[in-house]
């Protein structure tokens, strides 16, 4: 697989200054999630502007950054169905964008509970359903936003159905909560997940990786501190979420 995508978006993130503005605020949110100096695996890492923050702002941390499409800045290329790492040999797992890409996310479920340790973590930030951010994913993102969408098996046969690994489903991870019962999620090792809806106006005014920008830097943290500070209207305006699980210890099941 060629990493000519993820060279683009580098380039796009050097002419976009706003993007590590919002973006930023995303990484801190993550990094919270995680202990001191714990050992965490980046699904996902893409272009690299998380790893680069993370080792900033979290020096205390063991970081490893993992892609299914090689690259120079990532430390590991993998598939995060099938993970190259020894049993419970990890604190943390982290991301943005990951889970709705993935082709079999129950795979993946299994496999991050295998290499977390008992008590670990896991937490992404992702495309969220609400009233708003449905009508914008459907008519005006470039990725399908399907709520009939499988949850755990969005593509049963890969040989017959074969998935680009940037194809996505914006309503994946929504349909994956909702429809996850807590005793699955024990079967499968974790705790039910705890979801923080995230405002992102910043975000949409910006166009994303798009070449295009409606946000001026110069009023981007004043808009981001809006979204932070109006969670009360998430729940219909939200476009992302925050999703956490936690490792069970076994003695939780």
């Amino acid at each position: 697989m060629s990493c000519d995508r993820l060279l683009n978006h580098r380039k796009i993130w050097r002419r976009k200054p706003v993007l590590e503005y919002i973006y930023s605020q995303w990484f801190s949110d993550l990094l919270d999630t995680i202990r001191p100096k714990a050992k965490v695996l980046e699904i996902g890492a893409g272009p690299g502007y998380f790893s680069t923050y993370a080792r900033q702002h979290r020096g205390d941390v063991k970081w490893i950054a993992a892609d299914i499409i090689p690259a120079l800045w990532n430390n590991l290329t993998a598939d995060a169905l099938s993970l190259p790492l020894k049993d419970s040999c990890l604190d943390a797992i982290i991301g943005v964008d990951l889970l709705h890409h993935l082709s079999r996310p129950a795979e993946f479920f299994a496999d991050a509970a295998r290499v977390l340790r008992r008590g670990g973590s896991m937490a992404f930030i992702e495309p969220w359903i609400t009233i708003f951010s449905y009508a914008i994913y459907s008519f005006f993102h470039h990725e399908r936003c399907s709520l009939s969408v499988n949850p755990l098996t969005p593509v049963v046969d890969i040989s017959t159905d074969a998935k680009d690994p940037f194809d996505g489903n914006s309503a994946l991870v929504w349909r994956i909560v909702h429809e996850t019962s807590d005793k699955a999620w024990h079967k499968m090792g974790f705790a039910a997940p705890q979801v923080k809806r995230l405002n992102s106006f910043a975000y949409l005014l910006s166009l994303g990786f798009h070449q295009h920008n409606l946000l001026p830097v110069c009023i981007a943290p004043t808009l981001i501190w809006i979204d932070r500070h109006t969670s009360i209207i998430s729940p219909l305006f939200g476009m992302r979420a925050l999703v956490s699980w936690k490792r069970l210890d076994g003695q939780e099941k």
